[in-house]
């Protein structure tokens, strides 16, 4: 099943920003200060650890907003925050440069605040914070959203620093695009390189451009390889969007879409990049969730193409991950009938990360007995990654099997050393 795209918007053509400033073109010491790193405080005055992730400013056009990863979270939170929620237990969101703590800003509105989300493994899925401003104390240089697609082997370039770059001036990495991979751009780096700590560092086009952020890795079914991958600029889109349709009491539409493009495009004299997966995450998922489909397969997603190919002369070329999560959704809703076997699922391309998602899902709606049996089949098929027995653990938690489930967290630390849901848990286990 394929489709191709044809947004109006992308038939109209984008202008190009203005490249006079590029900085790239630049010395690097030339070059402004833009990536800072975070500094939590809380009510109870205490601290996050060392610094939870890099962070760096986005120019909207009409407004500055502070952006860093939402995994940052993952270490950068006290035990009352459990949600992609500051839950009014910080006091203080400081974001400074690493080698010159006079440079700062304090944040203010965490807008895509979501109380629904639990801080967990899929905040790496679409991993951005994004917030008002409170206070500007730096002369960081924002940054605007890249406006074309990247092509193969596009040079593209992370600013920021790693846990082992001490007091120094912001670093360069220097890597190659690879593919988009949904919500994730896939690089090859151009020397091997530990970034551990570089999380939440701008990922910028030779235009100067952002067309990502730092955020995990991923494996390449097509090639049977892991890439470094950088969250690509779709999801903090669909962030903004929401941001402008509340601030103009707007309802989320198509048209509605192409007013906020537009006017973005008049506010930094050109347009973003629009992708078949942002048009998917903003659209059909709306879509699926006012239809009450649990699972959307590839039936729910022509009956969506139908409906809008009506008004709109719109059609979407999937991505090869999408589809593969449009068949195992078609596994699952067979699955949960009884009509199909785990041997039928060895056909689907699917990873432990939407094998586990799907056990989670079913262990909320009190499917525990599959959930469990979703998390054998993973072990068996992924058996050396060790987040795939902290999320069978989680089952077997949820039931009030806690020897299986302490036996399933030990393992996955043996697997993943230092994995922090793991380790949380078994901490709680222990009181």
């Amino acid at each position: 099943m394929k489709f191709k795209m044809i947004i109006l918007l992308l038939l109209t053509g984008s202008i190009l920003f203005s490249n006079s400033n590029n900085f790239i073109e630049k010395s690097r010491k030339n070059w402004p200060n833009i990536t800072m790193i975070n500094k939590i405080q809380f009510i109870d005055h205490t601290y996050a650890p060392d610094y939870p992730g890099c962070s760096f400013l986005i120019d909207i056009g009409d407004e500055i907003l502070a952006v860093t990863c939402k995994h940052s979270l993952w270490t950068g939170k006290n035990d009352k925050m459990n949600n992609i929620s500051l839950n009014s237990q910080v006091k203080e969101w400081r974001m400074q440069l690493k080698n010159d703590s006079t440079q700062y800003i304090i944040v203010d509105k965490l807008i895509n605040e979501n109380t629904s989300e639990p801080i967990s493994e899929w905040n790496t899925d679409k991993d951005y914070l994004i917030f008002t401003i409170k206070e500007n104390h730096s002369n960081i240089q924002p940054l605007q959203l890249n406006n074309k697609p990247l092509e193969k082997n596009e040079k593209l370039y992370t600013i920021g620093w790693s846990f082992r770059d001490k007091d120094v001036p912001q670093q360069l990495y220097i890597s190659n695009f690879v593919k988009y991979h949904e919500n994730a751009i896939l690089v090859q780096d151009s020397v091997r390189q530990n970034l551990a700590g570089a999380s939440g560092s701008p990922v910028i086009n030779s235009k100067g451009k952002l067309s990502g952020i730092v955020s995990t890795w991923k494996f390449d079914n097509a090639t049977k390889n892991w890439f470094p991958a950088p969250c690509s600029i779709d999801y903090l889109i669909e962030i903004l969007f929401d941001y402008w349709l509340k601030k103009n009491d707007k309802p989320k539409t198509i048209d509605s879409f192409n007013k906020f493009t537009s006017q973005y495009s008049h506010n930094n004299s050109g347009n973003f990049y629009i992708s078949d997966n942002l048009f998917i995450n903003i659209f059909f998922n709306d879509w699926y969730d006012k239809n009450k489909v649990q699972y959307p397969d590839d039936d729910d997603f022509e009956k969506w193409q139908k409906e809008i190919s009506k008004e709109f002369n719109q059609q979407i070329e999937l991505s090869s991950e999408f589809e593969t999560q449009l068949h195992f959704n078609s596994w699952i809703n067979k699955y949960l009938e009884s009509n199909s076997t785990f041997d039928s699922l060895d056909e689907i391309q699917v990873t432990w990360q939407q094998l586990a998602q799907c056990s989670e899902s079913l262990s909320q709606l009190k499917e525990h007995t599959k959930a469990i049996e979703i998390m054998d089949y993973t072990v068996k098929r992924f058996p050396n990654f060790g987040q795939v027995y902290y999320f069978r653990g989680e089952v077997y938690r949820k039931i009030n099997n806690i020897p299986k489930a302490i036996a399933d967290y030990k393992t996955c630390l043996k697997k993943y050393q230092g994995y922090p849901f793991a380790e949380e848990k078994l901490k709680e286990l222990s009181k």
